[in-house]
C-alpha cells in the first residue's frame, strides 16, 4: 500500500489539536460562543486574532474544537476528511530551494522508488508547506505528512530493517521497540507526523502471499510485537515530539486468513474465533499501546465490508475498547465499496456509508469520493442528507482527530522540545506556542 498517501491534509487536524493542548490546561469552562464569520476562501490570509476562542489555551479542548468547527465551512470540513492535492500546494521557502511548481513536482513523485532526494531537502519542503499554511490560509491549520514504516521509514535514505516476519522471529519485543523508535526518529526528523504501521494481521494461510508483512500467526506473539512497535513509534506516553510519530494499526480486521487464500477475500469466521484470535493484537495496540489511528481492511466479514462495519468500527473498537483515535480508509478501500463489494452505487454513496460507520479519512486517489460529495454540498445544500448523511456527519468526522490526539503533539507544541526539526504540529502561532519549528540540518 502505499506511500502514495504521503500528503493528506485531512490529518492536519491532528496538528491543531496538539496546539489546542499547548498550555496543558484542560479545565472546563463555559461554552465559548462566537459569531460565525462569513465563509472565506482557503487562500485568504490567516486569522491572527489570539482572542478567538479556538486559540485560547485557557478554554477546554471541547470548547475550542466546537468554536473552530463553527468557523469552518462545509467545504473546509470535507477538505479535512479528503485532503488536498499536489497541484494545490503552495510554499514559502526562505532557503530558496522550492517554488510552488517544484514542490508540486516533488510531491507528485514522492511514491516513486527511483526518486532520490536528501533527508534535508525533504525537511525543507515540508517546512515550506507548513510555513505557507501558517501564514497564508484562513484558519492557519497545518497539515500532517504521512508515510509508510513497515520495517523502517519508507523514504529515500532511511534505514531498512528486517521485514516484520524477521523481527517477529527474534521473539524480542524490546528489540522491536528499538527498531521502531529509530524508524519514528527518522520519520519525525523529515517532518512526517504519522506512519501506516504496524501490520497486525495474523498470517494463517500461506496462499495469501503477504506473510512477510506480518508478525506471524500467533495472537499472543503478534500482540507483544504490536505494543512494541506502537510504543516505539509514538513513545510510551504517546507524545508526538521530535523523536516520534503517530502509529496506524492495520488492517482492521480479519485480513490475514482470507477465503481461498486470496488477498482481500472475505474473512467469514465466528465471532468467538474473531475475538479470540484476529482481534487480540489490535486490542493490545489500543489498550496497552494507545495507538492513535486505525486503518480499516479491504475484506468483508459476514457480507459487511470493514469500511462500513458498524459493529467492528463502532461497537468493538470504540465502545468496548475505548479507542479515541481516528479511522482511515485503506487505499482504494472506498472504491471497493462500489466495484468489489457492490454495497454502494456511487462514490457519494460510498462516502456516506463510510462516514456513517466511523471512517474519518480517505487515502490515495479516492479522496475524490469525499471531494465530489463536498462539491455537491457546495452547489446544492439540500442534497447533503442524501449524499453524506448530514452536515453533522461531516462535522463529527472532521472533528475526530481534534479530540482524538490531544496529547499526541503536546510535548512538541508546548515548546518543551527544541525547535530543531520540522515539527509539523506547532507550525502555526497560537497563544503560548512558539512561532517556528524548522528542520534539523540533516546531511
Amino acid at each position: 500500500m502505499a506511500i502514495r498517501f504521503l500528503k493528506m491534509s485531512f490529518y492536519l487536524v491532528l496538528c491543531l489539536i496538539g496546539l489546542l493542548a499547548t498550555s496543558g490546561a484542560q479545565k472546563k469552562s463555559k461554552s465559548a460562543r462566537a459569531k460565525k464569520p462569513a465563509a472565506a476562501t482557503a487562500n485568504s490570509p490567516s486569522t491572527t486574532d489570539s482572542a478567538l476562542p479556538y486559540r485560547d489555551p485557557n478554554l477546554s479542548i471541547d470548547d475550542r474544537v466546537a468554536d473552530l468547527l463553527s468557523r469552518m465551512s462545509v467545504e473546509e470540513k470535507v477538505e479535512q476528511i479528503a485532503g488536498s492535492r499536489e497541484r494545490d500546494t503552495h510554499v514559502i521557502d526562505p532557503t530558496g530551494t522550492f517554488t510552488d511548481d517544484k514542490a508540486r513536482e516533488w510531491l507528485s513523485r514522492w511514491g516513486d522508488p527511483e526518486f532520490q532526494f536528501s533527508p534535508k531537502d525533504g525537511a525543507i519542503l515540508r517546512n515550506a508547506v507548513q510555513r505557507y499554511l501558517k501564514e497564508k490560509t484562513r484558519l492557519g491549520i497545518p497539515q500532517l505528512f504521512m508515510g509508510e514504516s513497515l520495517h523502517g521509514y519508507m523514504e529515500y535514505g532511511s534505514t531498512s530493517f528486517p521485514q516484520a516476519i524477521g523481527l517477529a522471529s527474534t521473539f524480542d519485543p524490546d528489540l522491536v521497540k528499538q527498531v521502531f523508535t529509530a524508524a519514528g526518529e527518522e520519520a519525525g526528523s523529515r517532518g512526517a507526523g504519522q506512519v501506516f504501521s504496524p501490520v497486525l494481521d495474523l498470517a494463517r494461510d500461506p496462499r495469501w502471499g503477504r506473510t512477510e508483512e506480518t508478525y506471524g500467526e500467533d495472537p499472543y506473539l503478534v500482540s507483544r510485537m504490536a505494543v512494541a512497535a506502537v510504543t516505539g513509534l509514538q513513545g510510551d506516553a504517546f507524545l508526538i515530539n521530535r523523536h516520534h510519530v503517530m502509529a496506524t494499526m492495520k488492517h482492521f480486521a480479519v485480513h490475514g486468513q482470507p477465503e481461498g487464500g486470496t488477498n482481500t477475500a472475505p474473512g467469514n469466521y465466528s465471532e468467538r474465533t474473531i475475538r479470540e484470535t484476529f482481534l487480540v493484537p489490535f486490542q493490545a495496540a489500543v489498550q496497552e499501546g494507545h495507538v492513535g489511528s486505525v486503518m480499516a481492511s479491504y475484506n468483508e466479514i459476514d457480507g459487511i465490508p470493514s469500511h462500513i462495519n458498524h459493529w467492528l468500527l463502532g461497537k468493538v473498537l470504540r465502545q468496548e475498547w475505548g479507542f479515541n483515535g481516528f479511522i482511515t480508509s485503506d487505499g482504494d478501500g472506498l472504491q471497493m465499496l462500489v466495484n468489489t463489494h457492490h454495497v454502494a452505487a456511487t462514490k457519494a454513496d460510498a462516502a456516506r456509508l463510510a462516514v456513517a460507520a466511523g471512517v474519518t479519512a480517505s487515502t490515495a486517489a479516492w479522496v475524490m469520493v469525499f471531494r465530489e460529495t463536498g462539491a455537491r454540498v457546495t452547489s446544492n445544500c439540500p442534497t447533503v442528507a442524501r449524499e453524506i448523511s448530514s452536515r453533522s456527519s461531516i462535522s463529527r468526522a472532521s472533528s475526530r482527530p481534534f479530540r482524538a490526539t490531544t496529547d499526541a503533539a503536546r510535548a512538541c507544541c508546548s515548546g518543551r522540545e527544541p525547535a530543531s526539526r520540522i515539527c509539523v504540529h506547532p507550525s502555526i502561532t497560537f497563544s503560548g506556542v512558539r512561532s517556528s519549528c524548522d528542520s534539523v540540518a540533516m546531511k
